[in-house]
C-alpha cells in the first residue's frame, strides 16, 4: 500500500469556538435573553429545581483543544439575574507543535446580579501550550463565586508536565476599576522547573484559585478556612473587597474533591439559594 505524505505547505484547520449569552432578571426569575454560539462551542441548560436561577453548561464538542485553537466566551448577567456557569467535562489541552491554544472569558455582572463561575478542571497534556484570560466586570453590589482548577499532566498514566507553557491571567474590575489581577506563568520558553521547586509548586499535580465577592467577606473567609481543614495545602484571605483562595495538591482528584466541598459550603455562606452542585460535577 503506498505511503501518504502530508503536504507541509497545507494549512492545518483550526477551531475557533465562540459563545455569547445574556441573562436578565424578571420578577425573581432569571431568563436567557440572547444566545449566540459558534462551533465547537455549545451551551446546554439543564432543568433545575428552583427556577429562580439558570444553570448553563458550556461544552466544547471538539473534545479538547490543540495548538492554534481558540475559544472565546462572553456572558452578561444583568441586574437581578442569577446564573451558574460550569462546563460539561474537563477541558483537555493537547500537545502542541508550537502554536498556542487561546481561551478568553469575559463575564459581566450587574447590580444585585449573582454569578457562579465554576468550570471543571483544565488538563494540560505534556507539551501543551495555553494562553488563558478570564476577566470579570462587577458592580459594587454584585455577588460572585468563581473558581478554576488546572491539572499538570496525566499522573495516572505516568505523564508529568515537563515541556510546555501556561499563561493564566485573571482580572476583576469593580465599577470599572481594577481590584484584582493575577498571572500564573509556567514554562517560559520550554522550561517548567517552577513546578518542581520547593518555593513554588513543589511537584504539585494541580492548582486551583477561588474568588468571592459578597457583603460579608469575613463570614465567607472563615467558612472557607473551616471547610478546607488543617491538612489542605492552601488558604483564604481578603484583598480589595474580595475573598481569595489558593490551593495546590499532589493528587488532582483530592483537589477536585476539596473544591467541590468548598463550593458547597461557600455558596451557603454567601446566601445562594441552591444546595446541590451541578449534575455534571457528579458524573
Amino acid at each position: 500500500m503506498p505511503k501518504v505524505f502530508r503536504d507541509q505547505s497545507q494549512k492545518i484547520q483550526r477551531a475557533h469556538g465562540r459563545i455569547s449569552a445574556t441573562f436578565r432578571g424578571d420578577g425573581g426569575l432569571t431568563r436567557l435573553q440572547k444566545l449566540d454560539q459558534n462551533w465547537p462551542g455549545r451551551v446546554f441548560f439543564p432543568s433545575v429545581p428552583n427556577h429562580s436561577y439558570v444553570e448553563a453548561v458550556i461544552t466544547n464538542i471538539a473534545a479538547g483543544m490543540v495548538g492554534g485553537d481558540q475559544f472565546d466566551q462572553k456572558f452578561d448577567i444583568d441586574s437581578g439575574a442569577d446564573v451558574t456557569l460550569t462546563s460539561q467535562a474537563a477541558e483537555k489541552i493537547y500537545r502542541s507543535h508550537g502554536a498556542l491554544c487561546r481561551m478568553t472569558s469575559e463575564l459581566t455582572v450587574g447590580s444585585m446580579g449573582c454569578l457562579e463561575w465554576m468550570p471543571q478542571e483544565t488538563i494540560l497534556f505534556e507539551q501543551a501550550q495555553l494562553h488563558r484570560l478570564t476577566r470579570f466586570s462587577l458592580h459594587e453590589d454584585s455577588f460572585l463565586l468563581a473558581g478554576e482548577m488546572t491539572v499538570f499532566g496525566r499522573r495516572a498514566r505516568g505523564e508529568t508536565f515537563q515541556q510546555g507553557s501556561l499563561y493564566d491571567h485573571w482580572e476583576i474590575l469593580r465599577n470599572g476599576k481594577l481590584v484584582f489581577s493575577d498571572r500564573t506563568v509556567v514554562g517560559t520558553g520550554r522550561q517548567t522547573s517552577i513546578l518542581t521547586q520547593p518555593f513554588a509548586f513543589n511537584e504539585a499535580a494541580a492548582m486551583a484559585l477561588m474568588v468571592c465577592q459578597a457583603p460579608d467577606l469575613v463570614t465567607v473567609r472563615d467558612c472557607g478556612r473551616q471547610s478546607m481543614g488543617a491538612s489542605a495545602l492552601g488558604g483564604f484571605t481578603i484583598v480589595n473587597g474580595l475573598v481569595i483562595g489558593r490551593f495546590v495538591n499532589d493528587d488532582a482528584a483530592r483537589l477536585r474533591d476539596l473544591i467541590s466541598k468548598l463550593w458547597t459550603d461557600l455558596r451557603q455562606a454567601i446566601g445562594f439559594s441552591r444546595l446541590d452542585l451541578p449534575r455534571v460535577w457528579k458524573l
